[in-house]
C-alpha cells in the first residue's frame, strides 16, 4: 500500500461507492503511470482526510470512474496542527521549502513579505505564484503519503503573524535571536502573558551545550522562519 499510487479528490466527486477523477490526473494516470481498468490506486478525499482502496473501473478521455473496496485507516497525520510563517527567499528556494515542509507533516504555509525581501510580488504575479507553490504542495502530499494538502495562504506582513500569534499555543522561532550563535527561541503561550525560552546551542570540540533563561515578553523583532503549533 505504501507504493501504491494515491490522487486527491473533492468531496463532491464522491457518489456512494464510485469517485470521478478528473483534470490532470487523468492524464497522469492513463499516459505516466499507464494504469488500466482494475488497477488499484488510494484517493483521498482532501475535504475530510478519508483514504479509500479502489479499483479502477472506466477510463475515458476526460474522467477516470472508480469503485471503492474499503476505507483505509489515517494514519499518515499528526494530532499536532503546524503552520510555517516562511520570509520570501530568492530564485525557486520556496519551492524547495514548501516540499520538504509538506513531506515533514506541515499542515499550513505562509509566506511573508518581511522588509529585507528582495522578491517583490503583488497582483498577478503574486497570483500565479500562490497557485504554482499549491501544486507543488498537492505533488508533495501525493509523493509522501499524506492525507492532506497543505494550505498556501496568500502573501502577508509581520503584522498580520502578531495579530494571530494568540491562535497558537507554541512558537518556535528559528534564527540567531539576538545571539551570534545558532539558536531557538521557544514561546509558550500562556494567556495573558507569553513566556521565552532562549534555547542557546553553542558547538564545542565534545559536542553541543545547551543555556537556557526565561523572560517574559509582549514583542519582538520576528525572524524570516516561524513555526507556530497547535494542539
Amino acid at each position: 500500500v505504501g507504493l501504491m499510487s494515491k490522487f486527491f479528490v473533492k468531496q463532491n466527486q464522491i457518489n456512494k461507492d464510485e469517485i470521478k477523477i478528473l483534470n490532470e490526473d487523468v492524464n497522469h494516470i492513463k499516459n505516466v503511470l499507464r494504469l488500466a481498468v482494475d488497477d488499484e490506486i488510494i484517493i483521498c478525499d482532501e475535504d475530510n482526510s478519508i483514504n479509500y482502496m479502489c479499483n479502477i473501473s472506466e477510463i475515458e478521455k476526460d474522467f477516470i470512474i472508480c469503485k471503492i473496496k474499503e476505507i483505509l485507516p489515517n494514519k499518515a497525520e499528526s494530532n499536532v496542527d503546524i503552520t510555517i510563517y516562511q520570509g520570501l527567499p530568492k530564485a525557486d528556494k520556496m519551492e524547495l521549502i514548501i516540499q520538504k515542509s509538506t513531506e515533514l507533516g506541515v499542515n499550513k504555509i505562509v509566506p511573508v513579505a518581511l522588509k529585507r525581501c528582495i522578491v517583490k510580488l503583488e497582483g498577478k504575479d503574486e497570483k500565479k505564484k500562490i497557485e504554482r507553490w499549491q501544486k507543488i504542495a498537492e505533488v508533495a502530499s501525493k509523493q509522501s503519503g499524506r492525507d492532506l494538502i497543505p494550505k498556501i495562504e496568500n502573501i502577508q506582513k509581520v503584522t498580520n503573524i502578531l495579530e494571530n500569534i494568540n491562535n497558537f499555543d507554541l512558537f518556535l522561532n528559528s534564527g540567531t535571536v539576538g545571539f551570534p550563535i545558532p539558536s531557538i527561541a521557544i514561546y509558550f503561550n500562556l494567556g495573558t502573558t507569553i513566556w521565552l525560552i532562549f534555547l542557546v546551542v553553542a558547538r564545542y570540540n565534545c559536542g553541543y551545550s545547551f543555556f537556557i533563561s526565561n523572560f517574559i515578553i509582549f514583542y519582538r523583532p520576528l525572524s524570516p522562519l516561524f513555526y507556530f503549533l497547535r494542539y
